[in-house]
């Protein structure tokens, strides 16, 4: 009967390890998966600002939107569906970017920190800077 008890509480313990290292596994893959994603978009972000003519995945950027103090930085592609939103923020409706009207613009709130996770933190005074190719700048 001890022995049993014994038993269960070392396999409720591996279990409860297994577990522990799974989710770690999660979190570490987030992180990386996340830190490539911001690489990637990083030189995006370069290569439209040099030449202003960059695809991502066959999507044409067509802009770039930044809010400095919450770290986004990313480009804008043309148009949205599933797998667009997985690759960066897309353009949802309204004119081309910096254009006359209003745009709305398209993002996931990634588990991982990337796009538009923290916008929720943005403060009354903080800038949201466009580009479009043409490096036109609007803020908001």
């Amino acid at each position: 009967m001890e022995t049993s008890k014994k038993v269960k509480l070392i396999l409720l313990v591996i279990i409860l390890i297994g577990l522990i290292l799974a989710l770690l596994g999660v979190f570490l893959y987030d992180i990386l998966h996340a830190n490539r994603i911001r690489a990637e978009l990083t030189q995006v972000v370069e290569e439209f600002h040099e030449s202003g003519y960059v695809y991502i995945d066959g999507n044409r950027v067509i802009g770039i939107i930044e809010i400095e103090r919450l770290g986004i930085k990313y480009p804008i592609i043309q148009y949205v569906n599933i797998s667009s939103l997985d690759i960066t923020i897309c353009k949802y409706a309204g004119p081309d970017i910096n254009e006359l009207g209003n745009v709305s613009l398209l993002g996931h709130n990634m588990r991982s920190g990337i796009f538009f996770t923290r916008l929720t933190e943005i403060e009354y005074g903080d800038v949201v800077q466009l580009t479009n190719g043409a490096r036109l700048y609007g803020r908001i």
